[in-house]
């Protein structure tokens, strides 16, 4: 089974490789992409791009440090050159973030 990434127009490919390995700034839509925006990313995005968005996302997820993706936050402290982005929300499965879910019927403790 493949992962699906050959999908991804190789530009996005390079864009993204780019940002992580040498903090360049991207186009609008890998922005948004990065930003968790996909509102924003889909409505800057060609056909291309579009069609791939899942496994864009998924081959963000697997391959991309969560350090410089996920919000707009981290994407702007990514390209200044902080590498100590605080997120909200604590270490998960693959060093990803995840928030902490509340049962509807508890109260915050």
């Amino acid at each position: 089974m493949t992962e699906g990434y050959e999908r991804i127009p190789p530009l996005m490919l390079e864009g993204i490789q780019a940002y992580v390995e040498t903090r360049r700034p991207t186009g609008d839509c890998l922005y948004y992409i990065l930003s968790n925006d996909l509102k924003m990313a889909f409505a800057h995005a060609d056909d291309d791009t579009a069609a791939a968005m899942k496994y864009i996302v998924k081959y963000l997820y697997n391959k991309v440090p969560m350090v410089c993706w996920g919000s707009e936050e981290k994407v702007t402290e990514w390209l200044k050159g902080d590498d100590n982005v605080q997120d909200k929300a604590s270490p998960g499965r693959n060093g990803h973030a995840e928030t902490d879910v509340q049962d509807p019927g508890t109260e915050p403790g």
